[in-house]
């Protein structure tokens, strides 16, 4: 993350301890540095700590100093330091009962959930389902399934916007539909009674 954006973060922080304490925090109160020999016998400059807040902000400080930022996982909603994207927006804990990380399952759940609650991607996934099969079956050809898709996808967006209205796209997805015709044994066996009677 660009430091810009690192020192409107902590802005934003101290505006915030204004409100509640009536002073600045992160950025006026400077921490006492002094020279000392750690562990390894080697010189190094330390910091002075007097208090549990001054423990976070320290840390706070330096993870800020070194672009390493907390992000909330939109799958599980737990907090976690993303490794290799910053733009990151899932964990790689182990979600529930699944053996999946979050980062491996959480777009597909969040789309998912995302269809289960939109009547018109709901209607659009389950028309791409029906046509795929149909590919698979060697009824339809692969370029007419993308051009279909294609097609599906353009009017799927354009009901979205409230251009196309959800009655016409249905109607446009079920054109395509093979329907079978529903008791055909039951007529053909009714008809058969009659004919020796």
């Amino acid at each position: 993350m660009p430091a810009g954006r690192s020192i409107d973060y902590i802005d934003i922080l101290d505006e915030y301890h204004m409100e509640i304490i009536g002073g600045n925090f992160y950025l006026e109160e400077p921490f006492r540095v002094f020279y000392g020999r750690v562990a390894t016998k080697e010189v190094e400059q330390l910091y002075e700590i007097n208090g549990i807040e001054d423990l976070f902000r320290f840390e706070f400080i330096k993870m800020i100093e070194r672009d390493i930022f907390i992000k909330k996982c939109k799958n599980c909603e737990r907090f976690f330091i993303p490794k290799r994207r910053a733009d990151a927006e899932y964990c790689d804990r182990i979600f529930g009962d699944t053996n999946r990380k979050c980062n491996e399952v959480g777009a597909t759940l969040r789309y998912e959930k995302k269809v289960a609650e939109c009547p018109i991607l709901d209607a659009h996934k389950k028309a791409y389902r029906r046509f795929n099969s149909r590919t698979r079956a060697k009824k339809m050809t692969q370029s007419e399934f993308m051009s279909w898709s294609d097609e599906a996808a353009r009017k799927r967006d354009e009901c979205l916007a409230e251009d196309l209205p959800f009655d016409e796209f249905v109607a446009w997805l079920e054109q395509g539909r093979i329907r079978k015709p529903r008791n055909v044994g039951k007529n053909q066996q009714s008809e058969k009674g009659e004919h020796h009677g």
